[in-house]
């Protein structure tokens, strides 16, 4: 569990980046594929909608709470300009 927190946290501080499963998992005792796999059973989500609802609210949460523009939002979080495109 310890490994699943470790994950969790390089997430977090990594959302803003694209996240390499396989370098996600270095140093750790679980692999890339037995993450994909336990992570959908342990959190009733994928890891890859996970990854992407995260930088979603980051996005939002950074929209409204800071003077970065849309652009701005929508270059360093990929998601959020697609997401918004496909609301237009």
């Amino acid at each position: 569990m310890d490994d699943l927190l470790e994950i969790i946290n390089r997430i977090e501080n990594n959302i803003d980046q694209d996240i390499n499963y396989t370098q996600l998992c270095k140093g750790l005792s679980i692999s890339s594929s037995s993450l994909q796999r336990v992570f959908p059973v342990l959190f009733n989500i994928t890891l890859s909608d996970y990854i992407r609802k995260r930088r979603l609210t980051r996005a939002a949460f950074e929209l409204k709470h800071t003077q970065h523009n849309i652009l701005e939002i929508a270059l360093k979080y990929p998601d959020f300009f697609r997401l918004l495109c496909n609301k237009l």
